[in-house]
């Protein structure tokens, strides 16, 4: 991987799971902005506000979570399409690196890789419409075979 494509791929993993640390990325689809500021009021009253998502391993990025982080990127006006392609492409790079240091264990990636995967055909499928560059899925299709090893 590129020294470019790392260092996105550095930034918006922690942006990932930071967001998903304070529980930015676990709203429902019915969730208004009126509805975060109540919350936010309790948070700021000391009253004990609910997470309705906890993550099996922190580290470890999730289907639901990551597909809302990465809709952030895709929207009408602004689209920043390299940023989700460069960061589901080093996914796999990130949990390796994890395994590596023992931070997860195998199981651990092995599941989160598949939890991750139902992901690859949607975001081919959007990332594919995006002419400028029919290079720009390229990463995800090496990085993300179509068929899962067993």
């Amino acid at each position: 991987m590129t020294y470019t494509k790392s260092d996105i791929a550095s930034c918006q993993i922690f942006r990932y799971l930071h967001a998903r640390l304070e529980g930015e990325l676990d709203n429902s689809q019915f969730d208004t902005k009126l509805a975060r500021k109540r919350k936010n009021r309790r948070k700021k009253r000391g009253k004990k506000v609910e997470k309705s998502f906890t993550p099996k391993h922190f580290l470890c990025p999730d289907k639901k979570t990551l597909d809302n982080f990465f809709g952030d990127f895709l929207n009408f006006l602004y689209p920043k399409p390299y940023r989700v392609a460069v960061t589901y492409e080093s996914i796999p790079s990130w949990l390796n690196f994890l395994e590596s240091i023992e931070l997860i264990d195998s199981e651990q990636h092995r599941q989160a890789i598949i939890d991750l995967h139902p992901l690859r055909k949607d975001l081919l499928k959007v990332l594919s419409a995006y002419n400028e560059d029919p290079f720009i899925t390229k990463g995800i299709i090496q990085k993300w075979p179509e068929k899962l090893k067993d």
